[in-house]
């Protein structure tokens, strides 16, 4: 976990050895003036510490104190991006999926799939009855 900067973190562990004369006093006295400083700031938090055992970071860098975590107890409600449809013509993948098949055309005059009034047999042979 990163810090604000790490000369600060260096300068606040020098004071908190110089000050304290356990890492428990050490922690409760920085997350006092964090919280402090989170509320001077008009957010509501709550900081959680993490075990300095199941760091193993903390371990190999030598650090004193485990990372500290922020955890807001006030949490906004998120809710969905917007969605914006794209500009341009559709995706070929999408084209495929609305793309309807043509339907037969219907005759006018028989009312049977298939073909048109200009080429319907019935017709044609209802017109040769009559000439």
């Amino acid at each position: 976990m990163a810090y604000a900067s790490d000369e600060s973190m260096f300068e606040y562990l020098n004071v908190v050895s110089k000050m304290f004369d356990s890492e428990a006093e050490g922690y409760e006295f920085y997350n006092k003036y964090a919280l402090e400083k989170a509320q001077h700031h008009g957010k509501q938090s709550s900081f959680e510490q993490a075990d300095s055992k199941e760091s193993t970071n903390a371990q190999h860098n030598n650090i004193r104190f485990g990372p500290l975590m922020l955890h807001s107890e006030k949490v906004d409600k998120v809710l969905d991006p917007v969605h914006v449809p794209g500009r341009g013509a559709p995706k070929k993948r999408l084209q495929a999926k609305t793309k309807k098949s043509r339907s037969q055309n219907i005759c006018g005059y028989c009312k049977n799939p298939g073909h048109n009034r200009r080429k319907c047999a019935k017709l044609l042979e209802d017109l040769e009855a009559e000439l």
